[in-house]
């Protein structure tokens, strides 16, 4: 099981929108191959969009992100938000500290688990 306090990725998920915008136009096969120059606004670095697209070590994106684009933008962007949250354990306690007893409702409150942007932890050896 994931130890959730590894899971500290940077909150800044701008790149991660970038990513949505080409999954919108592009097949999962070409998205890698748009990175920089051929949508206006999106210029976003291989190594961030291969994590935030699941990509294997050899760059095969998931089917799930051409099943995602056939489902519509709501689905890419449902899909967005859930990696955006799973990426750092603060998110993931935000949410489970937000949701109703009964449904898939809920409010995060700002400052109830996160108080503006947390750092990642710094590992030293």
């Amino acid at each position: 099981m994931t130890e959730l306090s590894k899971l500290d990725v940077s909150l800044t998920k701008f790149g991660a929108h970038k990513v949505a915008i080409l999954l919108r136009k592009y097949d999962k096969d070409e998205v890698l191959a748009h990175l920089e120059g051929s949508e206006p606004g999106v210029n976003i670095e291989l190594a961030q969009t291969k994590k935030n697209l699941s990509a294997s070590g050899i760059g095969g994106v998931p089917e799930l992100w051409n099943e995602a684009r056939q489902r519509g933008s709501e689905t890419i962007d449902a899909l967005v938000l859930v990696a955006i949250i799973l990426s750092h354990h603060q998110l993931i306690e935000a949410v489970k500290c937000s949701t109703a007893k009964s449904g898939f409702a809920g409010t995060v409150n700002r400052g109830q688990v996160i108080d503006g942007k947390p750092s990642p932890i710094l590992l030293t050896s």
